[in-house]
């Protein structure tokens, strides 16, 4: 996985974070694509993850696996890094001459 997106939720419109791998959407777990068919083991499912509430994009076969430490360390490097990157947005904005 070398990316991250973000999705609106189609039930309720809150965000949702799903990895990428060469620019196609990837399992959190397992790192596989989705398959868009709703009886596939293989479709995406909303799940909350992370210690943050974050929803994030499982299988249906993955969720309640046991995370995996590579997988999960990506995921909060992602998250923290973009908690960063807001950061230093924030505190520069007012030396920003316009």
């Amino acid at each position: 996985m070398d990316d991250v997106d973000i999705l609106h939720s189609e039930k309720d419109g809150a965000m949702v974070v799903v990895a990428q791998n060469n620019g196609v959407h990837v399992c959190w777990y397992c790192g596989d694509m989705f398959e868009h068919w709703h009886g596939s083991k293989k479709r995406g499912v909303e799940v909350a993850g992370g210690e943050w509430g974050t929803r994030i994009m499982l299988h249906a076969m993955c969720v309640g696996k046991k995370p995996k430490e590579s997988r999960k360390s990506f995921f909060n490097q992602a998250v923290s890094s973009i908690q960063t990157n807001k950061l230093i947005a924030k505190v520069t904005k007012p030396f920003i001459n316009p």
